[in-house]
């Protein structure tokens, strides 16, 4: 690469001095020998160009370059030229690609905007290719007395799965910027890695740790029994440890000695939770979390959090009557009665032998989806509250659920004993807080779908009303006593109802919240987006996973961006680096998922597959003279080799499911057939169906009452009703219709084909009104 018209006698300065010295021994001169040599993290060219200092720093990609504009340089003056390229190409992103001799490089567009007050303002940048093979950077007007700032870009894209279908549901990133993800597969072919704890399996669990460039596996890993499970939470150590959370039917389930709870009692399902070493070749330790009397024996995890001690904090739903409790708990018993069970929060010890607390949280079919903790040991929960009593503080923002249920915030103390704040978040709908993050001031940051017109938002947020339809994210900042928000807005607003959900949160130094999750289309065209986005516009798949970040007084978006392809793509989880990376996974069906050259895997094998996707801001990485505009043309610019081209499978196939799965909801199920068909026919109901409904504001459909010959039964629906069944990450299903007051759902897709175990949830709905909402397990 040459810089054209450069001063070549440019003086040169090392910049943040690192540990240890090089020493060149060459020769048998000694002269020649040079030795005590100082390291930098940077090294800086002054005046390269008039007023513009050229940066070369060690990035993600391997050696990256900043242009720093000062007032008075022009952007134009800089000109690059490639020695030896034989074509240049352009790609779809503006980005360019240049060609020879089989190898090539890609040149990212530039990306840049400018703080100002209210919010960030955008600059428009372009590569721009010049006669004779010359490259300049064209930027669009900007305020060369401010800093210009580097949006985030992506850094790298890659599926993960095998062929047939793998959800990822969780992120987790060290310090060095390895991701940790888990979820399940039902792939035999999923990728593991030699040495890793279990490298062969039909399905389970996966625990997946990616290298910082997205290029490799650090290991990848199975965990299962002879039933089904999957990982729904993760969270890492500052010593590479991984802690999983999750659900598992198999009484079998790898658990360890000395664990808490290393054999089933009754159970249906049941949580567990393991910590697996560095390595990710052995268990620290596994054990279940369940009781051993129950009204379906169930319980499940769907969070998990560590604090600096390697104490775990786990939260979700059980009906045990018996689940593990600690005496002096806030709450010893549950409340859920004959519904679905309660919400918890358990606290486990480092060595997973023992709870340090254990607590219900009612109320009736509470659930707990999000958790957090605070450098004090408190932790942060949010959920779903459907019914009364929900425990709420005095003084609490919102003490009255609003509708049919509410999201909610609480902080509890170190102990386990009492609640420093609880407050329920919603409007007159059905509302549903799915994940939490915590600053360092206390103050919790919420996400979710809220499908209320009237949910609570504040004057001068990004977005105070829902925009056009019944269904919409929101991001709501609690302040830290739980009192007031700080500030909460809508993202979007779907045609349909919750056409758009919040799936994760994550909050940096600054203040500023990540989120992501899904859109459906062409429902939700009108979530929000910023000029600079990767994809401004959704794509014309089922749906599409997004990332967006709002400033600290969420009175705007700093950056929003679609994510996804031609297909169904899910953001189900994101975590940040200490450098400014922004890490976002979930799952895939589409052909043309983003991908970056180079990434481990950037072909589609033709089912659903999990994907991790970094985005990095190079603004947290360029240093910035005083008084200067700084200008990074492509992260700064990355030149990343680009492959040959690889062909892309089309295998679209459902894999074979031998035998009929059993659905068992989350309430008590009343059967009143005795034998389960094991045939992969669908039975036809032989016996008499009465529906029962318990006295609410309209008959409870909020729980699947029955399990019918192999079925699902959804008892007293209103007249005209549809309940449409999704998947955990917003992919409908199916959809079912009330015919007498009740429906069926024999288990099967909209194509015929039965579906994979797991957790799902169903709406119901008679036109736009949602009448409820809930969760159902498919067992295999």
């Amino acid at each position: 690469m040459d810089l054209i018209g450069a001063d070549r006698q440019s003086l040169s300065e090392g910049l943040e001095k690192l540990p240890g010295e090089s020493n060149y021994f060459k020769g048998r001169n000694s002269a020649g020998w040079q030795t005590h040599i100082p390291q930098f993290r940077r090294v800086k060219f002054h005046e390269v160009y008039p007023h513009i200092d050229l940066v070369y720093y060690n990035g993600d990609h391997g050696l990256e370059f900043d242009f720093i504009i000062k007032p008075g340089g022009d952007p134009k003056a800089i000109r690059l030229k490639w020695q030896g390229a034989e074509r240049m190409v352009w790609g779809s992103r503006g980005d360019l690609e240049l060609k020879w001799k089989g190898s090539g490089l890609s040149l990212e567009p530039p990306r840049v905007y400018q703080e100002a007050v209210g919010g960030s303002l955008p600059v428009a940048g372009r590569l721009q290719l010049r006669p004779g093979g010359e490259i300049q950077f064209d930027l669009g007007p900007y305020d060369s007395t401010r800093p210009l700032i580097v949006d985030p870009v992506l850094a790298y894209s890659t599926y993960l799965g095998g062929t047939s279908d793998d959800d990822i549901y969780a992120i987790a990133v060290d310090s060095g910027g390895d991701a940790y993800v888990t979820g399940s597969t039902v792939s035999t072919d999923y990728p593991t890695t030699p040495g890793a704890y279990s490298s062969s399996s039909s399905g389970g669990v996966v625990v997946t740790k990616l290298n910082p460039t997205g290029n490799a596996l650090v290991y990848s890993t199975f965990f299962g029994g002879s039933g089904g499970e999957t990982g729904t939470g993760i969270a890492v150590d500052a010593s590479g440890n991984a802690y999983v959370a999750g659900l598992t039917n198999s009484t079998d389930f790898p658990t360890t000695p000395g664990a808490f709870h290393p054999a089933v009692g009754c159970m249906t399902n049941s949580a567990f939770v393991l910590k697996l070493n560095p390595a990710g070749s052995s268990l620290i330790y596994s054990t279940y979390l369940n009781g051993t009397t129950g009204l379906t024996c169930y319980s499940d995890a769907n969070a998990i959090a560590i604090d600096s001690a390697g104490n775990a904090y786990v939260t979700g739903q059980t009906d045990y009557t018996d689940f593990p409790t600690t005496p002096g708990a806030l709450q010893t018993t549950l409340v859920g009665g004959s519904a679905s069970g309660d919400a918890y929060i358990a606290k486990l010890n480092p060595a997973g032998s023992g709870l340090v607390y254990s607590t219900y949280l009612g109320s009736v079919d509470g659930d707990g989806f999000g958790i957090a903790v605070d450098g004090a040991g408190n932790a942060y929960v949010t959920g779903r509250a459907e019914y009364t009593p929900f425990p709420t503080t005095p003084g609490a923002f919102q003490s009255v659920l609003n509708g049919g249920g509410d999201a909610f915030a609480l902080k509890l103390n170190p102990t386990g004993t009492a609640l420093v704040y609880s407050t329920l978040l919603g409007g007159s709908l059905v509302d549903m807080g799915q994940a939490i993050a915590v600053d360092s001031g206390g103050n919790a940051y919420v996400t979710g779908s809220a499908p209320s017109t009237d949910f609570p938002t504040t004057p001068g947020s990004v977005q105070p009303t829902m925009g056009p339809g019944l269904g919409g994210v929101f991001v709501t900042k609690v302040n830290p006593t739980g009192t007031g928000l700080a500030y909460s807005t809508f993202l979007g607003g779907g045609t349909y109802v919750a056409y758009i959900f919040g799936t994760g949160i994550a909050v940096d130094n600054s203040g500023n919240a990540y989120v992501t999750g899904l859109c459906f289309s062409p429902g939700s065209s009108n979530f929000p987006t910023t000029a600079d986005a990767l994809q401004p516009t959704l794509t014309t798949g089922l749906q599409s996973a997004f990332l967006a970040e709002l400033n600290p007084s969420g009175s705007a978006l700093v950056y929003s961006t679609f994510l996804g392809g031609d297909g169904a793509d899910n953001g189900t989880g994101i975590a940040l680096d200490p450098t400014g990376g922004i890490y976002v996974t979930g799952d895939a069906t589409s052909t043309n998922f983003p991908t970056t050259s180079g990434a481990y895997k950037t072909t589609y094998n033709g089912s659903i597959e999990g994907f991790v996707t970094k985005f990095v801001s190079a603004a947290s990485a360029t240093p910035t003279a005083t008084n200067t505009a700084t200008f990074s043309p492509t992260n700064t610019p990355t030149w990343t080799p680009t492959p040959s081209p690889t062909s892309t499978s089309t295998n679209t196939a459902t894999p074979t499911v031998t035998g009929t799965p059993t659905w068992t909801p989350t309430s008590t199920p009343s059967l009143t057939a005795t034998s389960t068909p094991t045939d992969t026919s669908t039975p036809t109901p032989t016996a008499t169906y009465t529906p029962v409904c318990e006295p609410h504001v309209w008959p409870d459909p909020f729980n699947p009452r029955y399990a019918v010959n192999g079925m699902l039964k959804f008892d007293c629906l209103p007249s005209g009703a549809n309940v449409s069944i999704y998947t955990v990450s917003g992919e409908t299903v199916a959809n079912i219709y009330e015919s007498g007051g009740w429906a069926l759902w024999d288990g099967k897709n909209r194509v015929g084909s039965p579906v994979s175990a797991g957790f799902y949830y169903y709406v119901i709905q008679v036109g736009e009104r949602v009448f409820g909402k809930g969760k159902i397990l498919v067992n295999r």
